[in-house]
């Protein structure tokens, strides 16, 4: 895995602007999913006091579509950069697995080293044990 300070944390802010920007460009605030006719349901596209309304969906991929509305999105995105401000780039101390898998309640991590919640949060957006971060150019999705 790469170094705390390098490649890693700039692969996961790429990611991170890729999300962002994807649910602004949505052109809704929110979405929500809601019953129609015989267990199907349609969304309401949600901009400001205007409303629009999709045609039939399938139950399940409303739901889906709902959870994940551009304002879920960008909360998300937000909590994800506190995360980043706590445990990428610096030294500090939080709670990680030692080299037995046994639970070291105050882990130290350097500012070479990779704190296992950048990891995680990484992993959550598609990064990779051993991964080399993209070229410049590529496409983060």
């Amino acid at each position: 895995m790469t170094a705390q300070g390098g490649d890693i944390l700039a692969w996961l802010e790429t990611a991170i602007t890729a999300r962002e920007e994807a649910a602004r460009s949505v052109g809704y605030d929110q979405i929500e999913a809601v019953d129609y006719l015989w267990g199907t349901k349609h969304l309401l596209l949600r901009r400001g006091v205007g409303v629009k309304a999709s045609t039939e969906l399938d139950a399940a991929l409303a739901d889906h579509i709902a959870l994940r509305d551009p304002s879920s999105v960008l909360r998300r995105c937000a909590a994800d950069r506190k995360l980043l401000d706590l445990h990428g780039g610096r030294g500090h101390g939080c709670p990680a697995h030692d080299y037995d898998g046994d639970l070291d309640e105050f882990a130290r991590f350097y500012n070479h080293e990779t704190c296992p919640v950048v990891q995680h949060l990484a992993d959550s957006y598609g990064w990779t044990a051993g991964q080399t971060p993209p070229a410049e150019g590529d496409h983060v999705t």
